[in-house]
């Protein structure tokens, strides 16, 4: 009885012996430093390679999914690949969005948003341009730059086939943030590019208490018209409707001399707090070029200085001459300023602080004044030029 129950103890193995070794003739796992391989010939992995697959008869399966599923992916690893079901593509994450390897049918390609323009105290328009291959854009728009929430309707709005969008009902004097993406039966594209933009000042139309944008005034010398007057004129100070105004059919222009700087001066009642916005363009941008700048004054004092010199647009917090970005020849930049001279909190701002914008862009943290001994009662613009050098301004306004 022993004899045979040993018997049968020593056929199992063997069959088991040679099942395993059936089994390694036809599937082979091979592991070694260089990578791992899987084949049917027992070939070791290439040394190139961590994972060296071959085969004559069958493939390689990634994950398959749906866009539904891809999307509920928690924090997707860069490069992550799989299968979309719903698209026919093969799609891997980089930068925040699924991008297609190749496909069935190919969605489009990432768009790229531009900036922003039209901007009121409660609207802005966002602009893109066009994606090959879209049937539809989906627009997104937040007060964060990490897009951690949205304003009311712009989470993935579908926004049609346009390249321009308005977007309305939103808050006066606020930044704002958005991005688009394409869009077609194939799927979508990942996010563009964000873009910054930020809307105008609070002020009603009857609330602003000074605009001129000069088309009422006649041309010729700026002095004498609207309370302005010359201060070291050295130069050509004139209204003119030759170099492109920023809107309407006149701007001032500012011929200068070498022997010195030109300004215009205006006064007005002392005011505490307020927005002010001014049109400036020059047609020279080397270090060696001349200057056009403006000035917020508190009696002698140049509480608030900037403009354009040495290819720059430029002020002055503290007295600190500060860069803010270069500037392109002939082209007008729309410079806002927002101030408080009194006892602190209007906009956030402290006391003898001010914030500066640019194109409607997003506003500057709080800067001190140069100079100041109490509210701003009168604004000055200058300009030194050089040889075929000419200085432009336009489009003021004022809302206290």
């Amino acid at each position: 009885m022993k004899i045979k129950k040993t018997y049968i103890l020593l056929r199992v193995v063997l069959y088991a012996v040679l099942t395993f070794n059936f089994a390694l003739s036809t599937f082979n796992l091979l592991a070694q430093s260089g990578g791992a391989a899987i084949n049917t010939t027992g070939t070791a992995a290439d040394n190139s390679a961590m994972l060296d697959v071959s085969s004559t008869t069958q493939g390689v399966l990634i994950s398959r999914m749906t866009t539904a599923q891809r999307d509920a992916i928690g924090s997707p690893a860069q490069g992550l690949v799989i299968y979309n079901l719903t698209t026919k593509c093969f799609e891997f994450y980089e930068n925040g969005g699924w991008y297609n390897m190749g496909c069935v049918c190919t969605p489009p390609n990432v768009p790229v948003a531009i900036t922003g323009s039209g901007a009121t105290s409660t609207q802005i328009t966002a602009n893109w341009n066009a994606a090959l291959g879209t049937t539809h854009y989906h627009l997104d728009v937040s007060t964060s730059s990490s897009f951690s929430s949205y304003i009311t309707g712009f989470n993935n709005q579908d926004v049609s086939n346009v390249t321009t969008y308005n977007v309305t009902d939103l808050t006066c004097e606020t930044t704002y943030y958005y991005r688009v993406r394409a869009e077609n039966t194939c799927g979508s594209s990942g996010n563009s590019n964000t873009i910054t933009y930020a809307t105008s000042n609070c002020c009603t139309a009857s609330g602003w208490t000074y605009v001129q944008n000069f088309n009422a005034l006649n041309t010729g010398a700026l002095n004498g018209q609207d309370g302005w007057s010359d201060a070291g004129l050295q130069g050509i100070i004139d209204v003119v409707t030759t170099g492109t105004p920023y809107e309407g059919a006149k701007h001032v222009e500012f011929a200068g001399s070498t022997s010195g700087s030109s300004s215009e001066v205006k006064t007005f009642t002392g005011v505490s707090n307020g927005t002010f916005y001014v049109s400036m363009k020059g047609t020279a941008t080397t270090s060696s070029a001349g200057y056009l700048l403006f000035a917020l004054i508190s009696g002698s004092d140049y509480a608030i200085q900037f403009g354009l010199n040495n290819g720059n647009i430029w002020h002055y917090p503290a007295g600190i001459s500060t860069s803010i970005q270069a500037y392109s020849a002939n082209t007008y930049y729309r410079i806002g300023i927002q101030f408080e001279t009194g006892s602190g909190g209007w906009q956030g701002l402290a006391a003898d602080t001010y914030k500066i914008n640019i194109n409607n862009g997003a506003w500057s943290s709080a800067q001190p004044f140069s100079s100041v001994s109490g509210a701003l009662d009168n604004i000055r613009m200058y300009s030194y030029s050089k040889a075929g050098e000419l200085w432009y301004l336009d489009d003021i306004s004022f809302c206290p």
